[in-house]
């Protein structure tokens, strides 16, 4: 009778199992090139730990600092494993720099171990501890051994859920470990429960009457069971551990039953209690959540969840008021003193985690000293688990797919070997209709397609897709999705990888571009959207290539980078012209911003994401303007800068200082010997704008010291197609507000619509 159901089971495994989920954590390392380590640390109350350390990065990075990764409650220190490199927190921080160790509490699948007691024949000593103990001895363990295995004065502690419990916990009945945490990062922090809008936790409140639930749900059922008689429980079952126990068949029966198509099954029960489906979740990675997420607890660390959301009192274990006094010489347990905690904390947090929602913050902040970074989460329904599982935000993909629309990954190669990613949104949230006309949206200088989709469902790519375009996303070489090229690597043959200017993205990237997405499509023609640089790289492509005028019916140019002869820009660009002189590039960088500066680019994201620092990074994007000048929502500037800068070639800033000084639009200029040998010339050629016949229609503001309304002038004077020059109805109207202003919409992208709907008509 069961034959049937174990080869079918057994299918489904075999079929379609995760490429990784066979592989145990070494071979999945040693696949992805990353190093690991194992340590064993023993705790003062006898308990065996295992650590794991990936002491650097395959990007032969020298690690300049150490971290310690904390797993939450009922998971282990492969949690921060599961996405996978880049995306995985492990792996994000060993490719910046960082000595990562993975914490494994007590009882966990690799520190099962005690120097006198054994796991199952001694279960009631054994898993006779709750996450007091975690902190009060596994936690200042494993830091002491990592401090004299490295030689660190301190190390960064990053925790989630029970590892931000166990933290505070630990800097406050332990003060002097403060000394050795440079900076805690705490992911949602599960400390005031009492405060939870989680049915399934309120639920144990109910039992003792001590707050109101709705649900009735038989697991909440179970659970108020569950806290109010533990003992019986306990007594009754044996169950000391949970699960009863953590074994490999139970392992492997989940990891059978929780594929396509119960695999949105499985998450909607891991929802269940880690709040409300947030989308942000790859069904694909279910597996390798059950292989690396999974690990066994103790009944007691529920337990003493229970009684703090019971008594709203963040304090010790409570043994009743006989045990209480054995235990702590009072009839109560004492609360845990978080005055204590010295060292700087960071907080993040999500209005709908049912264990570290807005209210528990509110609360714990009054507690703690030394709060130096606040961060809601802005995302809608992130929850608990989002903070391990959600897949990289800057990842374009999830946040085109987080608004409903379909997304669409192209590899295109260039016909000098550079493999660039595009993107294509081909139809929206309802459905595709048979045709569509297509248009290719091309970002600025610094920036990557992410531009396009910022705003959320304002941004232009979905105002296209919604008005009936196929959307596709340029993204130029050198940019964070455009990173490869058939023979060179950007760090490893850096000199050759950044040899290009925008000259070569009008060239090269531009064409294939085009070339690929018309073949794609059957398309005859498409439209263009160019901001800044991708209005010099199509000016460039159309008077070089005039062919391609041909392929584009008409073009829309966003504040068109060409020439500068505002005041502003000319200062501004003489400074960056010393900066980023050929002779300055070979001594020091060809890439910027430089890969040794990715720490500062992580640091200055967590710095823009609180409340009180939102106005300087404002003012820095806008190169010191005022905020009430400029239409953008100071909300989205921490979202900004997580995507921005995007790296390039010094090159292509230098080729823009060199037009600055000469006043002419022309190919760059290596000097007189090199020019002869490039060119035929002494000096490199002009870019011949009559030659464009694409009609366009230019936009420029008047708030935009950039591409200034002189610039643009100079500029139109040149060219002999069809074209309409608009200046925005918006006093102030700067260079990156094309992109990001609230009103972009009305002021801008609504125009540009109108003049495609005359061609498409």
């Amino acid at each position: 009778m069961f034959r049937p159901i174990v080869i079918v089971t057994c299918l489904i495994y075999l079929v379609q199992a995760h490429p990784d989920e066979r592989l145990s954590t070494k071979q999945f390392m040693a696949k992805y090139g990353y190093p690991i380590e194992d340590h064993s640390v023993t705790t003062q109350d006898g308990y065996i730990l295992t650590a794991q350390r990936i002491p650097h990065s395959p990007n032969g990075q020298k690690p300049t600092r150490v971290v310690l990764l904390v797993h939450g409650m009922g998971g282990k220190g492969a949690n921060y494993l599961i996405l996978g490199p880049p995306d995985a927190l492990a792996f994000y921080m060993s490719d910046r720099g960082y000595d990562v160790w993975l914490f494994n509490a007590r009882g966990t699948e690799l520190s099962r171990k005690h120097k006198t007691l054994n796991p199952n024949r001694d279960r009631k000593k054994f898993w006779n501890f709750s996450w007091n103990e975690i902190a009060l001895f596994d936690l200042p363990a494993t830091i002491d051994y990592i401090v004299r295995k490295t030689g660190a004065d301190k190390l960064f502690y990053v925790g989630h859920s029970q590892g931000t419990t166990s933290c505070l916990i630990m800097l406050s009945e332990v003060p002097e470990i403060n000394d050795r945490i440079s900076a805690a990062a705490l992911l949602a922090p599960a400390v005031f429960l009492n405060l939870t809008k989680s049915p399934i936790l309120t639920a144990a409140s109910k039992l003792a009457g001590l707050a109101q639930v709705t649900s009735k749900s038989p697991l909440n059922l179970w659970m108020a069971v569950y806290f109010s008689k533990p003992k019986r429980l306990l007594g009754m079952f044996n169950w000391y551990e949970l699960p009863m126990p953590n074994s490999p068949m139970l392992n492997n029966i989940l990891l059978s039953l929780c594929r396509p198509p119960m695999d949105d099954l499985c998450l909607d029960i891991v929802y269940l209690i880690g709040g409300p489906t947030s989308g942000l979740v790859d069904k694909s990675i279910v597996p390798m959540a059950l292989k690396f997420g999974i690990s066994g607890i103790a009944s007691k660390q529920i337990f003493h969840y229970g009684q703090v959301i019971l008594s709203g009192e963040f304090k010790k274990y409570d043994y009743g008021s006989k045990g209480n006094l054995k235990m702590y010489n009072s009839t109560k347990p004492p609360l845990y003193q978080l005055h204590n905690v010295r060292a700087p904390m960071a907080l993040f947090y999500s209005v709908e985690d049912p264990f570290g929602n807005n209210l528990m913050m509110e609360k714990l902040k009054t507690f703690l000293p030394n709060v130096a970074l606040d961060n809601q989460m802005s995302l809608p329904n992130w929850n608990h688990l989002d903070f391990v599982l959600a897949r990289n935000l800057r990842q374009e993909t999830q946040i085109i797919k987080k608004h409903n629309y379909p997304v669409e990954e192209h590899t295109i190669t260039t016909a000098d070997s550079y493999v660039l990613k595009t993107f294509r949104i081909p139809h929206g949230q309802q459905g595709k209709p048979e045709s569509r006309n297509v248009v290719l949206l091309v970002h600025g200088l610094a920036s990557s397609s992410d531009d396009w989709i910022l705003l959320g469902p304002d941004s232009l790519a979905y105002h296209l897709v919604d008005s009936g375009f196929d959307v596709w996303l340029f993204n130029a070489r050198g940019t964070r999705h455009s990173r490869k090229h058939l023979k060179l690597d950007p760090e490893a043959n850096a000199t050759d990888f950044w040899n290009f200017s925008w000259e070569e993205i009008g060239l090269y990237d531009l064409p294939a571009n085009i070339d690929y997405i018309l073949n794609h499509t059957g398309a005859a023609k498409l439209f263009y959207v160019g901001h800044s640089q991708g209005g010099t790289a199509n000016l460039v492509m159309l008077s070089q290539l005039p062919k391609m005028n041909e392929k584009i019916m008409a073009a829309s140019l966003l504040a068109p980078a060409v020439y500068f002869v505002n005041e502003k820009s000319v200062a501004l660009l003489k400074v960056v012209a010393v900066l980023f002189s050929p002779r300055v590039r070979k001594i020091s960088f060809y890439e910027f911003p430089p890969k040794s500066s990715s720490h500062l680019t992580d640091i200055s994201n967590q710095l823009c994401s609180f409340p009180g620092l939102i106005t300087i990074c404002y003012n820095t994007i806008y190169f010191g303007a005022q905020l009430e000048n400029h239409p953008i929502d100071q909300k989205l500037i921490p979202l900004i800068v997580q995507h921005a800068p995007s790296t390039l070639s010094t090159k292509q800033i230098h080729h823009y200082t060199q037009i600055m000084q000469s006043g002419e639009f022309k190919r760059f200029d290596y000097g007189t010997r090199r020019n002869l040998k490039t060119y035929g010339f002494s000096k490199p050629p002009v870019f011949d704008l009559s030659r464009i016949t694409t009609p366009m229609l230019i936009f420029y503001g008047n708030g935009d010291f950039l591409a200034s309304p002189l610039s643009v002038q100079k500029m139109t004077n040149e060219l002999t197609n069809q074209h309409e020059v608009v200046e925005v109805p918006f006093d102030g109207f700067d260079h990156v507000d094309f992109l990001w202003a609230r009103n972009a919409k009305e002021l801008i992208y609504e125009k540009t619509l109108e003049m495609f709907q005359k061609y498409v008509n």
